[in-house]
């Protein structure tokens, strides 16, 4: 659906090309270069280095039964740009051009829930059905960044080692139609671990919006807690059973109720990370499936738990 997982391609190799010969041959005089690019390599490499022994000095090093080794650290931080990517968007646009379907009703539940936490969903779904929003429209993030967070406890922000899309359908400069692209993630309910599947779903991300300060207040005007400045409308999978057999995937569809999907509103914060799901093939493919159909199309999924290092780390 996304194109070849890591190391199954050859972009590092090339990238790795670049770093040692390209930048290596630019900087020699192009006579009896390659003497000249040994040296240059031999003290980029003495440089870095250099520098990162002066970095772990003026940081202090850990204690070494605290630090986790790299590959096993698992913590990375959520980053939203300043400004939304499209600051207004009325809400039958987000029914229409990002298939939100419940967005109000889902979006009316999610403030009696966080107003009034000890509802049963009876009594949740009947005082959402009088809940009116004070707003026509909404602003919107079309992309979710992780950081990664090293054993140290900082993060990179010039890395972006993840990322979500919620974007919806658009022409190019030329005219040409960019199918839309929603994105599915791994979700928190609330008592997920470090690594495994207990307490995590799957969930296909509609909308990333933010609301006014304006319309906070009137939605929220007595709770303690304020909520979060991002969340996002998503439809979810079904929670995780035991792995097929045969591969050791966990097999999962989507959440149907009454013969819709069933939609929440989420914190981001809530989003562990992007997933990558693999269509569940039968005997004949059909042709009508794409990268841009095949999640709308599909019936089942089964999750891709060799996407990247840290997908094998944690959807175990």
């Amino acid at each position: 659906m996304y194109g070849t997982t890591d190391n199954y391609n050859t972009e590092y190799t090339e990238h790795l090309h670049i770093d040692l010969t390209k930048d290596a041959y630019r900087a020699t005089n192009h006579k009896d270069e390659y003497s000249q690019m040994m040296l240059w390599l031999e003290r980029r490499e003495k440089m870095l280095w250099h520098d990162n022994f002066v970095k772990w000095r003026l940081v202090g090093d850990l204690a070494s039964q605290e630090r986790p080794p790299p590959d096993m650290d698992y913590r990375r931080a959520i980053k939203m740009t300043k400004h939304p990517t499209v600051r207004r968007v009325p809400l039958d646009h987000i029914v229409q051009d990002y298939g939100a379907t419940f967005f109000t009703a889902a979006l009316a539940r999610y403030v009696v829930g966080r107003n009034q936490p000890g509802l049963s969903a009876a009594q949740l779904e009947r005082e959402a059905a009088h809940i009116i929003l004070p707003f026509d429209a909404v602003a919107t993030f079309h992309r979710i960044k992780f950081h990664a967070i090293d054993a140290h406890g900082f993060q990179d922000s010039s890395v972006t080692v993840d990322s979500v899309h919620s974007q919806p359908s658009r022409k190019d400069k030329r005219g040409h139609t960019i199918p839309a692209r929603f994105d599915t993630v791994l979700v928190n309910e609330g008592d997920g671990g470090i690594t495994g599947v207990n307490g995590y779903r799957v969930a296909q991300v509609r909308v990333v919006f933010t609301l006014t300060s304006q319309a906070t207040n009137l939605l929220f005007p007595a709770g303690p807690l304020k909520p979060p400045a991002h969340l996002a409308y998503v439809e979810w999978f079904t929670p995780f059973q035991q792995p097929e057999s045969h591969h050791g995937l966990y097999k999962i569809c989507r959440l149907m109720r009454h013969g819709e999907r069933l939609a929440s509103i989420i914190d981001v914060s809530d989003i562990r990370r992007s997933v990558h799901l693999f269509p569940n093939f039968g005997a004949v493919v059909p042709r009508e499936w794409t990268s841009s159909t095949v999640l709308e199309l599909c019936p089942s999924f089964f999750v891709n738990s060799f996407s990247d290092r840290h997908a094998y780390l944690t959807i175990v």
